[in-house]
């Protein structure tokens, strides 16, 4: 998939519940993974926890600007969540140009 040095929360969001996130992250980046293809997206944010909520319920509702992630999440909605904390913004851009440069194979990133 990719290669980070960086420690993460992950937690799932499935057709038969969501998970619990282990913690709240602020600032950071994060990766959310559809579970059945590999294929994911990534961002950053200065408020992670509440950016990824909003990212899964504009999936479940077929909303995101990425139409590709909108067709897999509507076939299939479970998810796995990454989050990535930081110190700071300027960190969190960092650690997302690392995980697009190391993306293996390249299509399993959608935006």
């Amino acid at each position: 998939m990719y290669e980070v040095d960086a420690k993460c929360a992950s937690w799932s969001h499935t057709i038969h519940g969501r998970g619990k996130r282990k913690a709240v992250v602020r600032v950071g980046c994060y990766v959310v993974e559809h579970m059945s293809t590999g294929k994911f997206i990534v961002a950053c944010s200065k408020n992670v926890a509440e950016e990824v909520d909003i990212t899964i319920q504009k999936l479940l509702e077929g909303t995101t600007k990425n139409r590709a992630f909108n067709r897999l999440c509507h076939t299939c909605p479970d998810l796995t969540l990454y989050e990535y904390e930081t110190k700071t913004l300027t960190e969190a851009r960092k650690l997302e140009a690392v995980i697009r440069k190391t993306v293996m194979p390249k299509y399993l990133l959608l935006n």
